[in-house]
């Protein structure tokens, strides 16, 4: 199955919360809740292979970066972005090296139907590029 942009519901929310470890679970609650309390909230979704990547809170209200976790393989790494202009995708997890080509790939496949803030973007990683 191909990824599909839907709303977060409140079981999908649960089930978020089940998926990620105990540092990204009080990310997701920091900011006042926003992601608890965020109706409209969106993610792109694979459900027949569990995959999905989802806007993560930015730890500072300042920060210019935009923050993402992908979940793949049963675990959710956290990774941001600074802009259309700098698509360099910075993880902030170790991804081991026998995944990054695999997790690369389906980072930008669900990101064909996410998008950034409704327009195309193509994710650029290390080694690729003229970034």
């Amino acid at each position: 199955m191909a990824y599909i942009l839907e709303k977060i519901s409140p079981e999908d929310r649960k089930k978020i919360f089940a998926d990620v470890d105990e540092d990204k679970q009080k990310r997701l609650q920091m900011r006042g809740g926003h992601f608890n309390n965020e109706p409209d909230l969106p993610w792109a979704i694979d459900r027949d292979r569990n995959f999905y990547l989802l806007r993560a809170p930015t730890f500072e209200a300042r920060s210019p970066y935009r923050y993402f976790f992908m979940h793949y393989e049963g675990k959710t790494y956290g990774f941001r972005v600074l802009d259309l202009t700098d698509p360099r995708v910075l993880f902030e997890d170790l991804v081991p090296l026998e995944l990054q080509p695999a997790l690369q790939q389906e980072i930008k496949a669900a990101f064909t139907v996410h998008k950034w803030r409704g327009m195309e973007f193509t994710p650029v990683f290390d080694g690729e590029g003229d970034k």
